[in-house]
């Protein structure tokens, strides 16, 4: 083997690092809006939310530019990788150390990170449906309980409420 084979070339691995760390601190700022949305959720703050969903869209858009944009680095830095996604175990060997030691705890804190984004999520969405279901639920209880009310006629048989919910008006 010669001395190539034995010490591949090294790469400098700092945009790589810089898009961990942006990756990192956009994470933590969407766990900020998902704690924003669940108060939201709570107090039922529709401006709020419609608020929130629109900087959590962003916020998502500017993840995925930065997934794209590792990729397009990790290609770079690992050219004869041929692999569809190139996975950071594939780059330590070009990398030092320490260098090594950075990329693999900025990447497991952003794995942290995404599970707690995902518990989160998961939460506020399943929060949401119950409070859909339960809000229908309460609206169909007083819609059937208007239509369900008989009161008798003036020749004391029963007859069905003129005060029927209906969505068209009976006014004249």
């Amino acid at each position: 083997m010669s001395t190539q084979e034995n010490n591949p070339k090294r790469i400098n691995p700092k945009q790589l690092l810089e898009i961990f760390h942006r990756q990192t601190v956009l994470a933590k700022e969407f766990l900020h809006l998902l704690k924003e949305e669940k108060a939201a959720l709570i107090d039922m703050n529709m401006q709020a939310l419609i608020t929130l969903t629109s900087k959590k869209e962003s916020q998502l858009l500017r993840l995925q530019k930065l997934d794209e944009a590792l990729q397009e680095e990790s290609r770079r830095l690992c050219p004869e990788n041929k692999e569809k996604i190139i996975r950071l175990a594939a780059l330590t060997p070009f990398v030092s150390d320490e260098e090594s030691k950075r990329l693999v705890d900025l990447r497991s804190q952003l794995t942290e990170l995404r599970a707690e984004i995902d518990e989160k999520n998961l939460f506020n969405k399943q929060f949401a449906e119950d409070t859909s279901k339960y809000l229908d639920d309460a609206i169909k209880m007083i819609t059937n309980a208007v239509s369900e009310h008989i009161t008798y006629s003036t020749k004391g048989a029963p007859r069905q409420a003129a005060s029927q919910a209906n969505l068209l008006s009976r006014e004249v």
